[in-house]
């Protein structure tokens, strides 16, 4: 699970996206099939065969999750 600190989630009325690579950290190699998703939601995507993702973040109010 990623955990954003309150500071870095988008504004309630912005849609945005966040992209990223998941590595393991013992030999820098992608993941798949990882989980990310937003904590009190049903929103997430899992990294594919080469650890990429792309989660698509609505336009929610965010502030009180």
């Amino acid at each position: 699970m990623l955990t954003f600190p309150h500071s870095e989630l988008p504004s309630p009325q912005a849609a945005n996206t966040l992209q990223g690579v998941v590595i393991d950290a013992a030999n820098e190699e992608p993941i798949a099939g990882v989980t990310i998703s937003i904590s009190g939601t049903t929103i997430g995507v899992a990294s594919n065969a080469n650890g990429s993702f792309l989660l698509n973040i609505p336009e929610i109010d965010l502030t009180n999750k």
